[in-house]
């Protein structure tokens, strides 16, 4: 004779599928949110954004949002004592979502590639004369050129999606208005850049 465990603190013994189905979270819905919080962060660190990065990451929003509602309806369906006693694991996707629009909202990645790329447009505006750098920070550059009164404007390759985009750094003031360029100020004299065509 064998003897045979039964869980008896478990509400109810659910059958694997449903298990699947109205499961608490696990790893790989964890690890899909973390890759798109990141690929969010990414598609939009330059000014205007990465349209195509921005096209992949509201997929994989659109993906993990599905998911994790349709396991949470499973899951009140099928086992509410779960949800409950397991809330922390359901409120990390919410979270996330809430944190990365934070992120976004304050214009953090953008903020963090001027950090990385602000001494490189500094040594270029502070150089008249220099010739055009192919990168500045992690960005590839696809026009660059000095500003009538000091500083430097930079357009960054595959920008925006229909006005291309960059960074602008002007110490002395506001650039000045070139056609109907847009400048947003970013603050210490730096500007998003927006090329109106």
């Amino acid at each position: 004779m064998t003897e045979q465990f039964v869980d008896i603190t478990d509400d109810e013994v659910r059958p694997a599928g449903r298990r699947w189905l109205a499961g608490t979270p696990g790893w790989a819905l964890l690890l899909l949110t973390a890759v798109t919080i990141g690929l969010t962060l990414i598609a939009w660190a330059v000014p205007g954004g990465w349209w195509r990065a921005q096209l992949a990451a509201g997929a994989a929003w659109g993906v993990l949002g599905l998911l994790w509602a349709v396991r949470l309806g499973f899951g009140l369906v099928l086992a509410r004592a779960e949800v409950r006693r397991r809330w922390p694991r359901w409120a990390v996707v919410p979270l996330a979502v809430a944190v990365t629009a934070a992120l976004l909202a304050t214009r953090t990645p953008i903020r963090i590639g001027v950090v990385l790329a602000g001494d490189d447009m500094r040594t270029f505006a502070q150089r008249p004369g220099s010739p055009q750098p192919q990168r500045v920070g992690p960005y590839r550059v696809a026009a660059a050129e000095h500003l009538p009164g000091g500083g430097a404007r930079f357009l960054l390759r595959d920008s925006g999606f229909l006005d291309p985009s960059g960074f602008a750094f002007s110490p002395v003031g506001p650039p000045p208005m070139l056609g109907e360029d847009m400048y947003t100020p970013l603050g210490g004299g730096w500007y998003v850049w927006t090329q109106s065509w």
